[in-house]
């Protein structure tokens, strides 16, 4: 069998001679042509066409050729069968690159089965799920034919059909999420999930969503927030305690400060402070004066105006506070907050003479409630001077002794919203 003709892509391909090709035997040509090789083109001389995809072709150098080919019998004007013409096209290239992709994803396919997260492929058309990984069948119960029947928002149990779609359009815009939601179980049970989502520009648009079960970090949360709650409970307790040893020996201030610090907590929650700070202020009002523990009795129910020592001693009520509680692990300033509550903003006030900034906003706040409860109240040397004395000094000292919101939040409360003071 022997060459009349080449193609030039035939003799490039296989880096031949086209002056040394034509009129050579073809297993000259190649004598690696294995007997498979041999008997096709027995067959085809026989008048068999003959054809095959991806076929492999050893070289006589150790490289593997893959070929799409197609041989058949070319026959003489006498109708005989003269020899055979083969048509061959190289697709290494293709079927290289094809095994490739098929080797990633037969690794991202190991990658997804053998992680501990769920995995959902999503249509973004549509919402339903493409593709789904073992991990998230066990989670979920469900089979993995009914989960690639379903949406997404199928197996939501916090959002509703429109809340998913909606929260699919933000993804979309955003190009990717984390949040945390609940799904539901094939029993109905729900389970709560984080979910880590991004979405792809490809032409199918889809999400690709990993899904961790995070029920036993929300058991932990709940029982470290009980924890919590129950420090904080006792910690409450504690200030109660203390606070109630303080009036006990001053029996004209009892009350005094759980007043100021539901004052204080109210006039926070005005200026749009968060709960968790109202309340820091009105724990800090409880115990404000807790350094009056230090101070003689004698002093503090005094009948008549005190002496320039007894005052003096009575200023140190605030640094006595701050001594006995500074060294309480409290998660809030509250030892700071009491020692500031006497500070004024022009430099006035005590122990420090801190100006402005330099004191604590809590501390600015407390020092509004107390001076107003004070005011209001009865006091071992004076009736109670009234609700309207308190607020118009406050008012003639605002934005000059006393924080200009603090006072103006307090000021809404009464005069917009009747606010009555706590008794």
């Amino acid at each position: 069998m022997h060459y009349l003709a080449a193609s030039k892509r035939w003799i490039d391909d296989y880096g031949l001679d086209a002056a040394a090709v034509v009129g050579r035997s073809h297993y000259d040509v190649f004598p690696e042509i294995s007997d498979a090789w041999r008997d096709v083109h027995r067959r085809a001389l026989e008048g068999e066409t003959i054809h095959e995809k991806n076929s492999r072709f050893d070289r006589r150098d150790g490289s593997v050729q893959w070929v799409d080919w197609e041989i058949r019998p070319w026959y003489t004007s006498s109708r005989t069968i003269g020899g055979v013409v083969l048509f061959a096209e190289d697709v290494t290239a293709g079927r290289n690159a094809s095994t490739e992709l098929e080797r990633r994803e037969a690794r991202y396919r190991a990658v997804l089965e053998t992680t501990i997260e769920g995995f959902l492929l999503i249509r973004s058309e549509d919402g339903r799920i493409a593709e789904v990984n073992n991990a998230y069948v066990q989670l979920s119960g469900y089979r993995r034919d009914e989960l690639l029947a379903m949406r997404i928002s199928d197996l939501e149990a916090k959002e509703t059909h429109g809340e998913v779609a909606a929260h699919i359009a933000r993804i979309k815009e955003r190009g990717h999420d984390r949040f945390e939601t609940m799904h539901r179980r094939k029993d109905g049970s729900p389970w709560p999930v984080e979910i880590a989502v991004t979405h792809t520009t490809t032409p199918e648009d889809l999400y690709f969503a990993f899904l961790l079960d995070i029920t036993q970090r929300k058991q932990a949360e709940a029982r470290v927030a009980d924890y919590v709650a129950q420090l904080e409970q006792s910690m409450l307790a504690t200030l109660a305690a203390v606070a109630n040893m303080v009036e006990q020996r001053d029996p004209y201030t009892a009350g005094h400060e759980r007043r100021t610090g539901i004052i204080a907590g109210d006039i926070a929650r005005e200026l749009g402070y968060s709960a968790e700070q109202c309340r820091v202020l009105q724990l800090a009002g409880m115990v404000h004066d807790i350094g009056k523990i230090g101070v003689p009795v004698e002093i503090l129910s005094k009948p008549g105006r005190l002496t320039a020592v007894e005052y003096e001693l009575v200023k140190t009520h605030v640094e006595r506070g701050y001594e006995i509680l500074k060294d309480v692990r409290f998660p809030w300033p509250i030892a700071d907050i009491i020692r500031q509550h006497h500070e004024r903003l022009d430099g006035s006030g005590y122990p420090r003479n801190l100006r402005g900034e330099d004191i604590l906003p809590e501390a600015r706040i407390l020092a509004v409630a107390d001076v107003l409860e004070s005011m209001a109240s009865h006091r071992p040397y004076r009736p109670a001077l009234g609700l309207e004395a308190g607020l118009k000094e406050l008012q003639n000292q605002r934005g000059v002794k006393f924080d200009a919101d603090a006072v103006d939040a307090l000021l809404r409360l009464i005069r917009e919203q009747q606010y009555e003071l706590p008794r």
